[in-house]
């Protein structure tokens, strides 16, 4: 496996304060709350075209380097190979052309993603 940093997220020494995750069916928001500066501040990461997430408390699982605070790519991907391997050939474009996103927002948890993309809103 080689994670290939996507963005880094402008999370102070404090880590995240409040995070909160929801779908839609097809995309995954993710709004986060950090202090910087003294300042509450907060940000947004958006996935796109969501085929899968799983999201684990940061104490109760391991996550894949450089992630800490940071949106990594995982390539090659054995969660996307085993996704394609379960779906009936006639379907696989909902995974055709996916990327595998993770995450790990310090001080609440590690979240995985397969999405078609990914991009960042909100204060920095």
């Amino acid at each position: 496996m080689q994670p290939r940093k996507v963005f880094d997220l402008p999370i102070g020494q404090a880590g995240c304060q409040n995070i909160s995750l929801s779908s839609d069916g097809i995309d995954l928001t993710v709004h986060y709350d950090f202090v910087l500066e003294g300042r509450i501040r907060s940000g947004t990461i958006h996935f796109d075209d969501v085929t899968a997430f799983q999201f684990v408390d940061e104490r109760h699982g391991t996550h894949v380097p450089g992630a800490y605070d940071a949106i990594v790519e995982v390539l090659p991907s054995d969660w996307i190979s085993k996704l394609a391997s379960k779906e009936p050939k006639v379907r696989l474009e909902s995974v055709k052309n996916k990327r595998h996103f993770a995450v790990l927002l310090s001080s609440n948890g590690y979240l995985e993603v397969v999405a078609a993309g990914v991009r960042l809103s909100g204060e920095t």
